[in-house]
This record gives structure tokens, C-alpha cells and sequence, in this order.
């Protein structure tokens, strides 16, 4: 059955994926935008994508998890550097639920195709319910695909005959079948991935289970948690994270994140020395792999040696994380086999070699689909996203993104986004920034579409192939280069830094915009605006430093009209020595009054400080403005008097102010004035400030001290002999 939903006038947003990066993008929908009129549309039972579906034994995360993290969320309770899947799915699902992000998903639904409609600018969805087969059809103005390059399992071209000839059990590690039960079984695991390399130490802890691991290339592979030269502690396997260091990030404001940064910047320096085309790469890599051929000898079996060594550059195919793989290989019940896969019978695998191996299961851990985008996307001129890709001879996309000839659809971990050696997770947060950029004037209505140009696509591209054919990744066979060609698909062709410069934000230029002649007529004005304020700037500091004595004559002036920016404004301020007095009293519950002690050219004044009703001061500023300099002095803490002697002053004034910034604050009304300032009996005053909370006036002074204030109510403070001690 189908049903159709007519088109809204108000705007939408289609999610396809309820994996990490649809949380993320659904998140900064609700908080960047404010927008929450989006469905996720997700095709399993719950949210967590990858580490939703990925349940094989040992299944864990091969990054940092500190780094593995929405950088808003950090988790101070991570107990090793890298988790198993049940604590990031629980992480994961806990987001979406904190953030209300559940309750927008439509589970059990798949995407079967979108088309774009010019007319409407919006695109025509088609989703199925997998559970009844039932149909549905919406209108929606912009698609986000977060869909993955880990969802759709790859199953190698010669065992495409396993499930129609194979009697046993079989399945893809992607999607185990815990049903099977591998005791007393006969096993064959095809491929050494980081997930073969993660479950095999598992399953063959049980000695009744007989494990052939049938392997096409070696991989480098990095020690579990040794001290080794050229490898950095940060990308050793599952360090412990002591409970001193779990504190500390829960109690020490910006620890966590200077640890994440920590990692950060240890991958790129890693990036940046080993994997990058820079200088003396090859040697750095030379090192590098003589310690890793010398731990595969340490830790694999003799009769493996040549066989698991590598001869392909450190970098070239992504590295595996020791997780015990090599220790395992020493187990009675483990045997390698290098002879390749002819084909599969009804009892087990025939080799190359021409012999036959009987099984009861056979395992296919190799990869993932990462080549193909099985939506069936429609842009404007009716073709799909995957007869764009075929045309290019591979994956293609604008920055990984967006794709001409497909208005307000966007990518996550689209065509060389993958940085190999950083977390997806930082890869993902700076693509949506990027499209919660490009999606704001099409949610405020403000745009009805935006397009990249096939120019800016295919400048980019050729960009791409052109660093990445000078790189690391060029000199072997891997996932990351598919057809004849050897196009690199996967790659982005820098470091994370890179990656962020070109992600910060759009590059408006490359796109064509519709129905958008307000949006860029206020953008035009922002953008002149923007330069008219850089050029003022750089004149004014220009003319400043050609005409350094006009210079200190504008300081002054403006020193007469607003002391405290003049304040900020002077660059030869000079700090007096201050002495504390013993008393300070309190009038009216309000201990902040001043008082002049000997008015002249050679002037003392003394201030009291307190509290305020009503106002706690933790941190009180002094400031004395004198021509031709202004001085400031700070206390440190509350109550106490202060005297200062300033000489050679034709002019002295003092001001107290709270919290540093109150009195900026006050000078444009945006705070109450929490301040009392006192002049010199018979000298102007500059400008004067008082207390919205007055004391009262006491019942007999012999001293009046009148703080005329413009625009406010005159008020005056009584101090009593008695309580005045000068």
C-alpha cells in the first residue's frame, strides 16, 4: 500500500541513517537552528548505526574513545583509551535520548529513492516499511545522508556461491548470527581485517573450536600496549585509564579537553611525519617498520614471518591494532592459510592450490561496500547519485558533500572524507557544521536551493587525485582505490587541520543559489561591512604608529570624555605601591564610600570596599585616572582601605568598580552601576557614577559628599565622624 503526504509550506529535513552522524546532525539542527521539523529515517530497530549492527565478539574501536567523542559531550568515565561496542552504543543511544532525538526517528524504514522537483524545490521521498512493505511518500526541502561507508557488508567476488551451495553456517562479521554456536566446529574466517583481527583471539580461547584463517595480504600491525620509538602511545591498543585520571577529568575545569586536544594533535604530528608526502617521509617510515617487523617476530610463530610481513609501505592500507591476533596465532587450534580461495563447495573451501578444506562455518570478515550508494537518489536531471559516481569512475563529491545536479542534498562521510589515521567521529562534526551552514537560509526561507557547479566539483577532484597519486596511499592495492583505475574514492588528500579549512564554512562562490536575491543582497552588505570595518581598523592603528605624538593627544582626549577607555586605551600605564589601612566601616549595610584626604597637586584619597545589599564583591578594580597617564591598582579581596599617594597630578580621580567589566557595562546601560566614585574638592569632575542601592542619610555629618550623576537622581552619603578614621 501507498500513501502520499501532500508538500508543506513549512520547511523540512529528511535524515536517512540514525547512526552517529544522523544523531549529530539532528542535534545541531536543535541547537544551532532551533529547527526541530526533521524525520530520521532509519532501516534497523535502534539508533547507534555501526555500533548498533556490529556485535561480533571483541568488537571494539580502533580510535582513541576520548577522541572518538561528540566534541560537546565529552565522557569523563571512559576506563581504557579504546571501549568495546556495548559501551559506545550505550554512549551513543544515551545522547539521542538526552537530546530528544528518538522521538524523530522512524525505525523499521528504508529509503527506497528521492526525486527533485524544480517546481516545488523539494524533493519527493519514497520510504518503505520493512516489517509490512507498506509505502510512503512526503515532500521534504533538503536530504541529509548519513548514511556511512560501514553499512552495506562486502562479500567477495569468488564466495558469491556460499549461501546457495555451503550446507553450514555462514554470515559476515558484520552481522553476526550469535545463534551459531562455534563449539566443537570446524571454522573458516575469510579476511584479516581489524575485525578479524579483534574476534579470532575470542572464539579460539575455546580449544574445541578449529580456526582457519584464510588470508589475501598482510597487514602492519601495531603492538597492544608497548613502549615502542616510533609509536605513539595514542594509538596503542586499550591502555587502562587509572581511576586519578577519571577524577581529574570530572574536577579540573578543560582537563578532558586538553587530553582530547592532546590526541589530536599527537595524530596529526603522526599525520604529519608519517603518512603525508613531507620530507624525509620515507626514511621516518623506514623506522617505523623495522620496529614493527621486529614485534611480528617477537610475537607471531616462526613459520608466519615472511608471510605477515608486509611489503607495502607503513600507511598505505589502514593499520590493524593488535588486540591479541598474533599472540592467538601460537594456539593449537589456529592455522593460517595463504593459498587464496578458488571456490566454495557444499562441505568447505576449495584453495588455489587446487586443495580442499572441510567446514562447518565459514565467516566472511572483509570489509564493507564502499564504492556504491544504493539510495536511489534523483536530482534535477533525473539521473542518480550512483550514475554520477559510475561517470566519474568512482565517488565523487564537492569536499566530500555535495554533488552537482543535486539541490539541498548533502553527504556525511561522502567520497574522500576519510583521513585513515583520525577519528571519524571530528570528521563528521566538521561536515555538519558545514551543512547546518549551507541548511540556514533554506530552513528561514530566505533560499528555496543550493547547488554546487560542476566547475567547483571538478576542480576539486582533480585537486584530490592529483595530492593523493603523490601519496602514501597510491603504492598498493587497497579498499581506498576501486575499478581498473585505481581512483582513490576514500581519502582526503591532507591532515585534520586541512580538513577544517576547507570545511569551516561554504564557499558560497560554488554554488548557484535559488530564489535568493534577499539572502544575497544582505550577504553582499555583510560582506562590505565586514571589510569597510578591517580597512578602518588598519588605518587607524597605521596612523596611529606614523604619528606616534598625535597618538598619546587622541588618548588624552578621549581620557577627558571617558576615563575608563582611556584607561584601556594607554600604553604606559604605571602600578603604585598601595598600603592597606586598618578600619573600614559600614553605613547603612554599604561599605563602599570614598573619601579625599588632602585635595591638591600632590593628592591622597582613601576608599572603602565592601559589599553592597544585594551584591557580593569578590574582585574590585581601582582606578586613577591623573594626567597625563592613568594608573590602576587592584585589591585582593574584600573589605580593607586603601591609600594612594600619586604626584606630580594636576587632576585626580577615583573610581571603584566591580567585576572588572561593570563600569564598560554601565557606560552604555547594559548593567547597573555598582560603583562610587570621589572627586577633588574644587577640580571638575570627569564623570561620575553611584550605587542604585543608597544608604540612607545618617543622623548628623560634618562632611557631605555629593555624587552628581547626569540622568539619574542626585543622592547623597553622610559618613560620621566617629566612624571615619583618617
Amino acid at each position: 500500500m501507498v500513501s502520499e503526504k501532500p508538500a508543506s509550506a513549512a520547511p523540512s529535513v529528511v535524515i536517512i541513517g540514525a547512526g552517529i552522524a544522523g544523531i549529530i546532525t539532528a542535534i545541531a539542527l536543535k541547537k544551532r537552528l532551533g529547527f526541530h521539523d526533521f524525520k530520521i529515517y532509519e532501516e534497523a530497530d535502534d539508533v547507534g548505526g555501526t555500533w548498533h549492527l556490529n556485535t561480533y565478539p571483541g568488537c571494539a574501536c580502533d580510535i582513541a574513545t576520548h577522541w572518538y567523542s561528540y566534541s560537546e559531550e565529552l565522557n569523563p568515565d571512559w576506563d581504557h583509551s579504546h571501549v568495546y561496542q556495548p559501551v559506545l552504543k550505550a554512549y551513543w543511544k544515551g545522547l539521542a535520548e538526552r537530546y530528544g532525538i528518538t522521538r524523530h526517528v522512524c525505525f523499521f524504514s528504508r529509503v527506497l529513492g528521492a526525486a527533485w522537483d524544480t517546481q516545488q524545490q523539494m524533493y519527493r521521498v519514497e520510504v518503505l516499511d520493512v516489517r509490512n512493505g507498506d509505502t510512503q511518500v512526503e515532500y521534504t526541502n533538503a536530504i541529509v545522508s548519513a548514511v556511512g561507508f560501514l553499512n552495506q557488508p562486502y562479500f567477495a567476488e569468488n564466495l558469491k556461491g556460499v549461501r546457495d551451495t555451503f550446507k553450514g553456517e555462514h554470515f559476515h562479521s558484520a552481522r553476526w548470527d550469535h545463534s551459531v554456536d562455534l563449539r566443537h566446529k570446524r571454522v573458516a574466517v575469510i579476511g584479516n581485517s581489524n575485525s578479524a583481527s579483534q574476534f579470532l583471539p575470542i572464539i579460539t580461547n575455546d580449544p574445541t573450536t578449529q580456526v582457519t584463517s584464510f588470508y589475501r595480504t598482510s597487514r602492519w600491525i601495531i603492538p597492544e600496549a608497548r613502549a615502542k620509538l616510533w609509536i605513539p602511545a595514542n594509538i596503542r591498543w586499550r591502555i587502562p585509564i587509572p581511576g586519578w585520571q577519571r577524577s581529574m577529568f570530572k574536577r579540573v575545569p578543560l582537563a578532558m579537553r586538553l587530553y582530547r586536544w592532546m590526541l589530536i594533535i599527537g595524530y596529526e604530528f603522526f599525520y604529519a611525519s608519517i603518512i603525508s608526502g613531507s620530507p624525509n617521509r620515507e626514511s621516518r617510515e623506514a623506522l617505523m617498520e623495522v620496529d614493527l617487523r621486529q614485534y611480528i617476530r617477537e610475537t607471531a610463530p616462526t613459520q608466519y614471518h615472511a608471510k605477515l610481513i608486509p611489503d607495502y609501505p607503513f600507511g598505505c592500507k589502514r593499520f590493524v591494532l593488535d588486540s591479541g591476533h598474533l599472540k592467538a596465532l601460537h594456539r593449537p587450534n589456529v592455522d593460517i592459510n595463504f593459498d587464496g580461495i578458488a571456490g566454495i563447495t557444499e562441505h568447505g573451501i576449495i584453495t588455489k592450490k587446487g586443495e580442499h578444506v572441510d567446514f562447518d562455518v565459514i565467516i566472511e570478515a572483509t570489509g564493507y561496500v564502499v564504492d556504491q550508494y544504493r539510495v536511489q537518489i534523483r536530482g534535477r536531471d533525473g539521473s542518480t547519485i550512483q550514475e554520477y559516481f559510475d561517470h566519474q569512475a568512482g565517488p565523487t563529491a564537492y569536499k566530500g558533500t555535495t554533488v552537482p545536479n543535486f539541490p539541498n542534498f548533502f553527504m556525511v562521510c561522502g567520497p574522500n572524507t576519510a583521513t585513515s589515521h583520525g577519528s571519524v567521529i571530528c570528521t563528521q562534526e566538521l561536515q555538519i557544521n558545514y551543512i547546518i551552514q549551507m541548511l540556514q537560509p533554506v530552513l528561514a526561507q530566505q533560499v528555496s536551493s543550493f547547488e554546487v557547479t560542476h566547475d567547483a566539483t571538478n576542480a576539486w577532484n582533480e585537486s584530490v587525485q592529483r595530492k593523493l597519486a603523490d601519496s602514501v596511499w597510491s603504492a598498493c592495492s587497497s579498499w581506498y582505490r576501486v575499478g581498473q583505475t585505481g581512483k582513490n574514492t576514500s581519502i582526503w588528500p591532507g591532515s585534520l587541520t586541512h580538513q577544517w579549512l576547507h570545511l569551516r564554512r561554504p564557499a558560497w562562490s560554488d554554488y548557484r543559489a535559488v530564489e535568493a536575491a534577499e539572502w544575497e543582497r544582505r550577504r553582499l552588505w555583510r560582506r562590505v561591512l565586514e571589510i569597510m570595518l578591517i580597512l578602518v581598523i588598519a588605518v587607524a592603528l597605521l596612523w596611529i604608529w606614523m604619528h606616534p605624538t598625535d597618538g598619546v593627544r587622541v588618548v588624552e582626549a578621549v581620557n577627558r570624555q571617558v576615563p575608563v577607555m582611556a584607561w584601556f586605551l594607554a600604553s604606559d600605564s604605571t602600578f603604585y605601591e598601595a598600603y592597606t589601612l586598618a578600619t573600614s566601616k559600614e553605613v547603612e549595610g554599604c561599605r563602599s564610600f570614598a573619601a579625599v584626604l588632602q585635595p591638591g597637586r600632590t593628592a591622597q584619597a582613601s576608599v572603602g570596599i565592601g559589599s553592597m545589599i544585594g551584591a557580593g564583591l569578590d574582585h574590585v578594580k581601582y582606578l586613577f585616572a591623573c594626567k597625563p597617564h592613568i594608573w590602576t591598582l587592584w585589591s585582593g579581596g574584600r573589605g580593607g582601605d586603601l591609600e594612594k599617594t600619586a604626584e606630580k597630578c594636576s587632576e585626580l580621580n577615583v573610581v571603584l568598580d566591580v567585576h572588572h567589566h561593570f563600569v564598560l557595562d554601565a557606560l552604555v546601560g547594559r548593567h547597573p552601576l555598582l560603583s562610587v566614585v570621589a572627586t577633588i574638592p574644587g577640580l571638575p569632575p570627569l564623570w561620575h557614577t553611584q550605587s542604585p542601592t543608597s544608604a540612607p542619610d545618617s543622623p548628623r555629618s560634618d562632611i557631605d559628599y555629593a555624587l552628581p550623576v547626569p540622568d539619574f537622581p542626585r543622592q547623597r552619603y553622610r559618613l560620621d565622624d566617629g566612624e571615619r578614621e583618617v
